[in-house]
C-alpha cells in the first residue's frame, strides 16, 4: 500500500478525509473498482473518527486553558482591589523593623544624642511581661497618622532568659527597648498598647495537658501518656494610652509603659533621664491625653 494521501495528513483532517472518500466513491461507482480507492473505506472511517475525537479533545483543552486564565486574572484583580481598599482605610503607618526589611537583628537600633536633637527610649515594665506596641505622632510631621515604631517586651533577668530575649529579638523583632530621635521644641505624642491572644484551658480544666500512666501489656510496664485538654481563646488588651510632651535638645527621655494591679491596669509615664541617677517625671503639656488606662480580658 502506498503512503497516505495529503488530505489525511493535512491541517483539516476530518473534512479532507470525507472529501477524499466522496471522490473515490465516485470513481468506484464509475467502474474503476476498489483498486481505484486511495485508501479502503474500512480504513478511512476509523481515521475520520479519530480525527474528530482529537479535534474535540483539543477544543476542550483550549476551553479549559482559557477558563483557568480567566480565573487567574479575576484572582489578581480581586487581590489588587483588596490591597488598595486596605491602604485607603488604614489609619496608621509603620517604620518598625521587620525580618524582610532589616533581616536578623540581635539588638535594637541605637540612637546617639547630638547637639540638635533629643533621644527618647521606650520600655515596658511592671507585673506582666506582655508585649507592648509603641507609636508616635510628631508635631512637625505633616502626616498626622500614628507611626508604629515596634514592639517592646520586658527583658528576662536570668542568663537563659537573656538568651531567649535575644532570640525573640532576632525572629519576632520584640526588643527590650526602642530608641528614636526627636526634634526639640516640637510636640511629641507617645502611645503604647498591649494586646495578646492565646489559648487557655476550658472551664473545668486547670492545665492545657493531662498526664496519666497507662499499663502497656506488650512491655509489661506503665507508660506516661500525655493528652491535650479542651481549650478556649483568651484575649487581653490594655490601652492604647498616650502621653504628650515637648522634648528639649541634648536631653534623654524614657517613655515607660507599666503594668499595674497584676495586669488589671497600665500606665504610661515619661521621665527625663539625662542624668541616669535622677529620674525626673516630665509634666504633660496642657490638654495632653491621660497616661493611664484599665485592661480588658476575655474570658
Amino acid at each position: 500500500m502506498g503512503r497516505l494521501p495529503s488530505f489525511v495528513t493535512g491541517k483539516n483532517r476530518p473534512q479532507a478525509a470525507l472529501r477524499g472518500v466522496y471522490e473515490n466513491w465516485g470513481r468506484f461507482n464509475s467502474g474503476e473498482g476498489l483498486q481505484s480507492l486511495a485508501i479502503p473505506l474500512v480504513m478511512v472511517l476509523p481515521i475520520v473518527a479519530f480525527c474528530y475525537r482529537f479535534q474535540e479533545r483539543t477544543t476542550h483543552l483550549e476551553a479549559h486553558r482559557q477558563f483557568m486564565q480567566g480565573n487567574a486574572v479575576k484572582t489578581i484583580v480581586t487581590m489588587v482591589l483588596l490591597l488598595g481598599l486596605y491602604g485607603c482605610v488604614s489609619d496608621s503607618r509603620s517604620s518598625a523593623p521587620t525580618l524582610w526589611k532589616d533581616g536578623i537583628m540581635l539588638a535594637q537600633k541605637k540612637v546617639i544624642v547630638d547637639d540638635q536633637h533629643a533621644k527618647v527610649i521606650m520600655q515596658a515594665s511592671g507585673d506582666l511581661a506582655n508585649p507592648v506596641d509603641f507609636e508616635v505622632v510628631r508635631g512637625n510631621d505633616p502626616n498626622k497618622r500614628p507611626d508604629q515604631l515596634g514592639t517592646v517586651v520586658k527583658p528576662f533577668r536570668s542568663k537563659v532568659g537573656r538568651w531567649f530575649s535575644r532570640l525573640n529579638s532576632a525572629i519576632s523583632k520584640h526588643f527590650p527597648q526602642l530608641e528614636m530621635q526627636a526634634d526639640p521644641g516640637e510636640i511629641l505624642q507617645v502611645g503604647g498598647s498591649s494586646t495578646i491572644s492565646s489559648q487557655i484551658p476550658a472551664p473545668g480544666y486547670r492545665t492545657l495537658y493531662n498526664e496519666e500512666y497507662v499499663f502497656n501489656q506488650s512491655k509489661n510496664k506503665y507508660e506516661k501518656k500525655v493528652t491535650a485538654n479542651p481549650t478556649v481563646s483568651s484575649y487581653y488588651t490594655c490601652g492604647p494610652i498616650t502621653s504628650t510632651f515637648i522634648p528639649e535638645k541634648q536631653k534623654v527621655y524614657l517613655a515607660e509603659f507599666v503594668f499595674v494591679d497584676r495586669g488589671e491596669g497600665c500606665e504610661l509615664q515619661v521621665y527625663d533621664i539625662t542624668l541616669p541617677e535622677l529620674r525626673a517625671p516630665v509634666i504633660a503639656i496642657k490638654g495632653g491625653q491621660p497616661s493611664s488606662g484599665r485592661s480588658y480580658r476575655y474570658p
